[in-house]
């Protein structure tokens, strides 16, 4: 007599149910980890097969839309499947500039450890996070390589496209706090990572602050502040600190940007 399978949460399954954004036990859904062909894949365990849709996009069999072609290693495709919306994404080879490359070292792997900052969020009820189903990377020691995501497609209007983008301040205000108080950053704030939804609330996509959400945290105050002259509220006492380092570190890099601008309008003269 065989004895029964045991169930692998990383198999490839046949259903597709639409589940629950939060875990109806209030805790976080669990990560699944496997090795597939040199990446380490992390999969949302929420009874969707994240991990089937990703296998069967890798090899062409599932038809997208482009809305971004840089080359075959960096694009962002919309992906319409089984009722639902998703965002499908490759960046790859290590980035040139020294300095990004010692900060990403430190750092670590970055869309895993966002992937579970962002799992905890949501199971805390943070409504303005894009969701993170899967991320795929291929590490060489502690930077990466090359990364695929399956995310959340957060349907809306672009706030770049939105006419008026002072009307919805206390809108953006409100999603930025969320995030804050849940302990996760944008870290890149510029309109087309604001998407408003059909509801009025505005959602926040493509979270990018590598390494720390803390400072993160502060360049979204300083940057909120500078260009949309929307304040923050404070969510933890070390805010204060952050936003110091962080409108600091603007200010040296807008120095050397005027400076090498300077010096390249020399040389043309």
């Amino acid at each position: 007599m065989k004895a029964d399978k045991v169930p692998n949460p990383m198999e490839s399954r046949t259903d597709t149910p639409t589940p629950s954004r939060r875990n109806p036990s209030g805790q976080p859904y669990p990560i699944a980890v496997r090795q597939e062909d040199g990446y380490t894949i992390y999969v949302k365990d929420d009874g969707y097969d994240y991990l089937g849709l990703y296998q069967r996009l890798l090899r062409g069999e599932v038809e997208t839309t482009t809305l971004l072609y840089d080359d075959a290693l960096h694009y962002v495709h919309r992906v319409d499947v089984d009722g639902r919306s998703f965002v499908f994404k490759r960046f790859g080879e290590l980035d040139g500039k020294i300095d990004t490359r010692v900060w990403r070292y430190m750092a670590g792997p970055f869309y895993s450890s966002l992937m579970r900052l962002v799992n905890r969020a949501v199971a805390g009820g943070c409504e303005v996070v894009q969701d993170v189903y899967l991320v795929a990377e291929k590490m060489h020691g502690r930077l990466s390589h090359d990364n695929y995501l399956l995310l959340e497609f957060v349907p809306g209007t672009s706030m770049d496209r939105v006419g008026d983008f002072a009307a919805h301040s206390d809108a953006v205000a409100a999603a930025f706090t969320e995030l804050h108080r849940h302990g996760l950053a944008l870290g890149h704030c510029k309109p087309g990572n604001l998407v408003l939804r059909d509801d009025g609330r505005v959602g926040i996509i493509d979270l990018s602050a590598r390494g720390t959400q803390w400072m993160g945290r502060g360049k979204d105050a300083v940057k909120a502040k500078r260009l949309w002259n929307i304040r923050l509220p404070r969510t933890r006492f070390s805010d204060g600190l952050a936003r110091l380092y962080a409108a600091a570190q603007l200010d040296v890099t807008r120095l050397r940007r005027a400076i090498k601008s300077g010096l390249r309008l020399k040389e043309y003269h």
